[in-house]
């Protein structure tokens, strides 16, 4: 909690152009914002590029209101996945597949039911056995959209789910991955 006001104090910081609090704000959250964006692009240098324009972003924006009252941190992760995504599916519309995609279409960010998860914790163990339990497209398609960024016209355009059914389909598909993660 106490870093969470530190990080509010050095954004306002940032806001009024003070360097030093650039940063220790840089210094704080960069790891984590880089983590995110390396797990989303599967590259690290595209990664280092996007984090470098994130905080070009926070400069210039660190004094504009933050949509819905988020907390900094939350602002900070907002910012980096919106612009790895953005960079994901540019390089899935040129077909560039230097971004480690597996198959084209999906990270390796859930391991196969039977090999270790690369996060190596519990809960990366866990999300990937209950979505191993979950119908293959319902799984494939809450990692496509909450994994690699993909919108519902997304999914649909890869013939995953009708567009007029896909909110209500994913709020089910999201809804099993919930009754699945509960029941262990």
């Amino acid at each position: 909690m106490a870093q969470q006001f530190e990080i509010e104090s050095l954004v306002s910081g940032v806001a009024r152009g003070d360097r030093r609090s650039f940063e220790r704000l840089y210094d704080l959250t960069a790891p984590r914002l880089l983590g995110i964006a390396v797990f989303i692009l599967r590259d690290q240098a595209a990664a280092e590029e996007v984090l470098q324009r994130v905080y070009v972003d926070v400069w210039n924006r660190a004094g504009a209101p933050r949509p819905h009252g988020l907390t900094p941190m939350a602002w900070l992760i907002g910012l980096t996945r919106e612009a790895s995504v953005r960079v994901l599916r540019i390089s899935v519309a040129t077909g560039q597949e230097g971004m480690g995609l597996a198959d084209g279409v999906i990270g390796p960010a859930i391991a196969k039911p039977g090999h270790p998860p690369e996060t190596g914790t519990k809960l990366g163990a866990a999300l990937r056995d209950a979505l191993g339990r979950l119908p293959e497209d319902q799984a494939e398609a809450i990692q496509l959209s909450y994994l690699q960024g993909w919108s519902y016209l997304d999914l649909a355009r890869a013939g995953i789910v009708e567009p007029k059914h896909a909110r209500p389909w994913m709020q089910r598909a999201l809804a099993g991955l919930r009754a699945e993660l509960t029941d262990e």
